[in-house]
């Protein structure tokens, strides 16, 4: 956020879209599934009067690790994913 702040727009706006959800989820020795999101974001960046400066679309694949996991509530076990997100890599930028 620091670095967004940084930049020479008076405003800003962040579009994610067409979000490939994960299908081929590896398991992992330890019981893990590690997969791959693929994501694209769209960065819009408004000078002061409100006209676009600047616009790029980025394709991204982000590292997904889910894990089975229990915990007890009210003395019953109860099973759930535990869905974490890893490294997000940029694997192409278009500008516009």
């Amino acid at each position: 956020m620091e670095h967004l702040m940084r930049l020479n727009y008076d405003r800003v706006e962040i579009e994610w879209y067409n979000i490939e959800y994960v299908s081929d989820l590896q398991r992992q020795p330890d019981g893990t599934y590690v997969g791959v999101i693929t994501i694209f974001q769209t960065f819009r960046g408004y000078d002061k009067e409100g006209n676009l400066a600047y616009k790029d679309t980025t394709k991204k694949d982000i590292t997904v690790y889910v894990k089975r996991k229990e915990t007890q509530i009210g003395g019953r076990t109860i099973g759930f994913w535990d869905v974490l997100l890893g490294d997000m890599r940029v694997k192409e930028t278009t500008n516009r």
